[in-house]
């Protein structure tokens, strides 16, 4: 297995994207777009199939590319770009920024919850959702040789 010379350099946009939401979540924000919750949490769920498809991708790609790590580097900094746009439009798309998303639960914590326990199926998608994502996440790390910190998807 390839283990790359400067680990960051293949280190997943991807993870550190949920990193940096993990972060923004801690930082207090004077103005969040006032999105509904029902919005918040429909795009939760768009935003993890997103999440689950992209891994799907790039497990295919180090698959494809398990002899090649320079041609897996290249295609996998093509996808991660593919994915940024991909995910600043579908955030455009409910008005909120991948930030004010981030920061959003913190803020509404309560009322999201609430949210959920109203709607046990759609909280039930979310956490179905949530677990694929980290085991497609747990699969490209074993696959890549790579180890990050568990981090769980955003909810």
């Amino acid at each position: 297995m390839y283990l790359p010379k400067n680990y960051f350099d293949f280190f997943p946009k991807v993870i550190v994207l949920f990193i940096s939401f993990i972060i923004f979540s801690l930082i207090p924000r004077l103005s969040i777009a006032e999105t509904s919750i029902t919005s918040y949490c429909q795009l939760s769920i768009q935003s993890l199939q997103q999440q689950v498809s992209n891994f799907q991708e790039l497990i295919t790609l180090a698959n494809q590319y398990s002899d090649d790590p320079e041609g897996f580097s290249s295609a996998e900094a093509a996808k991660q770009a593919e994915f940024e746009e991909e995910t600043a439009a579908l955030m455009a798309s409910y008005d909120m920024t991948p930030e004010e998303y981030a920061l959003y639960m913190g803020k509404h914590k309560e009322e999201v919850e609430a949210y959920w326990q109203e709607n046990p199926a759609l909280k039930q998608q979310l956490d179905d959702l949530s677990a694929q994502a980290m085991a497609l996440m747990n699969e490209f790390e074993t696959i890549t040789g790579l180890s990050t910190p568990d981090v769980a998807p955003l909810q």
